[in-house]
């Protein structure tokens, strides 16, 4: 597999965010990738290079598999919410954020998103209202909250999204702002988010 696809990020004048100097042309990692990390059937032996689908069946972002507003429910690997994310439509490839051989994370703790968010923005009481170096100020906790399955293998889910406790109420999905708190103190009335 190239590793090309981790392209190179740049930061133009006075933006939070760096972004790619050229757009990504090729699926080629994350397909490779998907073969592991998605849900899927396999329709035929797999040639690396050649596009997923066709010898693969990929499982719809759909209940009873994710929730209804896409996040991960029951065991999908982090393919299916990862395709749904802003992050791949800006293309971010898989070895952006992990080691290919180890699976590794390629920096420590919130650096993995710094090296496309800008630190000092986001990762700032400011944005994530949480005391610096607290649990709450990890970038994945709110972003990428994670599922636990077979009571031993936690999976974050890589949707990347904001997290909207009020759409909690209409879908019945979860989201990480109530994976910590229980009870209400910041006055939004967040499905007893505090």
């Amino acid at each position: 597999m190239s590793l090309k696809a981790r392209g190179t990020w740049q930061w133009a004048e006075g933006a939070d965010i760096a972004q790619r100097s050229e757009l990504l042309t090729s699926n080629h990692q994350i397909d490779s990738c998907a073969r592991c990390h998605a849900r899927r059937g396999t329709l035929g032996e797999y040639h690396p290079g050649k596009p997923l689908l066709d010898t693969h069946r990929l499982a719809i972002v759909e209940e009873p598999l994710y929730w209804p507003d896409g996040q991960i429910r029951d065991e999908v690997y982090v393919y299916g919410s990862f395709i749904q994310s802003k992050m791949h439509q800006a293309g971010v490839a898989c070895t952006n954020c992990h080691n290919p051989h180890s699976n590794q994370l390629v920096a420590e703790g919130n650096g993995v998103c710094a090296q496309c968010h800008l630190a000092s923005t986001y990762d700032n009481p400011t944005h994530h209202r949480h005391q610096i170096a607290s649990a709450g100020s990890a970038c994945v906790d709110c972003h990428m909250p994670s599922q636990l399955y077979m009571g031993v293998d936690s999976r974050r889910d890589h949707s990347m999204r904001i997290p909207r406790p009020d759409l909690s109420m209409s879908t019945g999905a979860p989201n990480a702002c109530n994976q910590c708190h229980s009870r209400p103190k910041c006055g939004l009335g967040l499905l007893g988010a505090g």
